[in-house]
């Protein structure tokens, strides 16, 4: 559908940027073409710099730095998510935020910053409970619980995990993480 609709739009416009923006994220993740998702953020990013559009290259980084994650490249995953932090502060677009420390903590993460992959963690929980998203508030929860389960501290990580359960009890990244916690 998002190709689809690239085509009933002027190709240099804003709205071919935020439609690229969303298509170089199915591409990525959905279809698993990297290389097809960068052509397409590339150009979002293209549009919205020409526009002046902070907050199109805000979401575009930020979807750019998930599809790095999910095609296992953490260090443009985090050069992403940081360059959208940068861009926050001008621009009040709390779920892109969400999103890029999101990407960030994880890229963190696997880069072992477990220091860094914290302060994202910490960061992306605050801002899920100003957004009050279950997803968001589940994810941050998650990765402190991970974080915590994979520095030994079994307190803290039982601790974000019963959060984590409280916002959602059905909530298969927490259920999984917390069977672990209990195995281990």
């Amino acid at each position: 559908l998002i190709a689809r609709a690239l085509t009933l739009v002027p190709p240099d416009s804003p709205e071919a940027g935020r439609l690229l923006s969303r298509y170089g994220n199915v591409l990525g993740v959905e279809d698993g073409d990297y290389q097809g998702a960068q052509e397409a953020f590339s150009r979002a990013l293209a549009i919205a710099q020409r526009v002046q559009d902070a907050g199109l290259e805000l979401r575009t980084l930020a979807e750019a730095a998930r599809v790095d994650r999910f095609q296992a490249h953490p260090q443009e995953s985090l050069s992403k998510s940081l360059r959208a932090m940068d861009l926050a502060r001008q621009v009040d677009d709390l779920h892109s935020e969400v999103v890029a420390r999101n990407e960030a903590s994880f890229a963190l993460m696997v880069l072992v910053n477990p220091v860094g992959a914290r302060q994202q963690a910490a960061e992306m929980l605050a801002l899920a409970e100003r957004l009050r998203n279950h997803f968001w508030l589940d994810a941050a929860l998650y990765v402190l619980t991970d974080l915590s389960y994979l520095q030994g501290d079994w307190q803290a990580a039982r601790e974000f995990s019963d959060r984590g359960l409280t916002v959602s009890a059905t909530d298969s990244r927490v259920l999984g993480r917390r069977a672990l916690l209990e195995y281990q």
